[in-house]
């Protein structure tokens, strides 16, 4: 979690799609041992986007993710 991850996730996100790709997920990655215990970027960009929000851990596995096809 860190200041700037949402913002930088939602210009992201509207990039891929201006370019009329499909995102299937976003993922965020923890790159530091601890987290700001003020920020929670995994739920706050929850409630901004309709895309499923996944964090991998620091040094951690994403958990398994399965898309349905669409």
């Amino acid at each position: 979690d860190r200041l700037g991850a949402i913002n930088q996730a939602l210009m992201s996100i509207t990039a891929v799609e201006k370019q009329g790709l499909n995102i299937r997920a976003v993922i965020l990655n923890q790159v530091e041992a601890q987290n700001s215990q003020l920020l929670d970027n995994l739920e706050d960009l929850r409630t901004r986007t309709p895309y499923p929000v996944y964090r991998c851990d620091y040094q951690g596995k994403l958990p398994l993710i399965e898309f349905s096809e669409r």
